[in-house]
């Protein structure tokens, strides 16, 4: 069965996975059957979801870099115009990774119902509304942990969200690393803009003299210093424990990259696992 692609007409990056997530769709419609269509539809929306945030988050990562967000002494409107691309840059990436979280968990219902039918031992379980409230990045990972434990899928997933992000009574924050690390800096950043306040500016404007560091080794031309979200202000948590944002006129690149890069590696070992399913492919 031939799906209706989702990336139909729409400006897809070049360096997105088109194909693996097309292939990916594919692979789950020729599994449908009477028990898990209400799962296939949900598993659309979810996969649409996740790829509507990203192509967001991109736009707003040209657009932030278009605006020369670094250059010293801004406006107030240019000054809103940068961090109004960066929060809607960091809320749209973050939602495209908890978008694919929950069409993977979906992806998990709808191999469970088609290979085991209807159970009350479904792992993947959707059928009551508490079931979906809970469908998280860590639940499921869970869920794959139980099911499909020795998965490439899952160890990729592992690696994201991590254990000590699974596990809530783990507070160690030195002990997480890596992708797990970036993953939890954007988690935090992104519930601070969303829950809580708009962050002022530790600025370093006031003056040349005050906007410049010296190197160091002698060099007369020193760098400019770039402006920071002032997060203190509106947390309780240490300093060491704060990711640092500062307004670079590559901030958002070098985020987005990553996004990409987790993105496309999942998209490849979740092709490889549902296909797995299809003994045609």
């Amino acid at each position: 069965m031939t799906s209706p692609y989702l990336t139909d007409y729409l400006n897809i990056p070049d360096d997105f996975a088109v194909e693996n997530y097309n292939k990916i769709v594919d692979c789950l419609l020729d599994l449908k059957n009477d028990n898990n269509i209400n799962e296939i539809y949900f598993f659309l929306s979810s996969w649409k979801g996740f790829l509507y945030r990203f192509l967001a988050c991109t736009e707003h990562d040209a657009k932030y870099r278009s605006m020369s967000p670094a250059k010293p002494n801004s406006t107030s409107q240019e000054r809103y115009e940068v961090e109004r691309e960066l929060f809607n840059f960091l809320v749209n990436g973050l939602s495209a990774i908890e978008c694919l979280f929950c069409a993977l968990f979906v992806m998990g219902a709808i191999i469970e119902k088609a290979h085991e039918g209807q159970s009350t031992n479904n792992i993947f379980s959707m059928d009551e509304e508490k079931d979906i409230s809970k469908i998280t990045p860590k639940n499921t990972v869970k869920k794959f942990n139980s099911k499909f434990p020795n998965e490439f899928i899952t160890k990729k997933l592992n690696d994201l969200v991590g254990e000590n992000l699974i596990d809530e009574s783990v507070t160690d924050e030195a002990s997480i690393t890596g992708n797990a690390k970036e993953y939890k800096e954007w988690i935090k950043i992104r519930n601070i803009l969303t829950h809580r306040a708009q962050p002022g500016r530790n600025l370093f404007a006031s003056g040349t003299t005050h906007n410049v560091f010296s190197s160091g080794t002698g060099e007369d031309n020193p760098k400019i210093v770039p402006d920071s979200w002032n997060l203190e202000n509106i947390t309780r948590e240490g300093v060491e424990n704060l990711p640092e944002i500062k307004i670079t006129d590559d901030f958002t690149a070098s985020k987005r990259e990553w996004l990409t890069r987790i993105a496309n590696d999942i998209l490849s070992e979740t092709y490889r696992f549902v296909s797995s399913f299809n003994v045609s492919r």
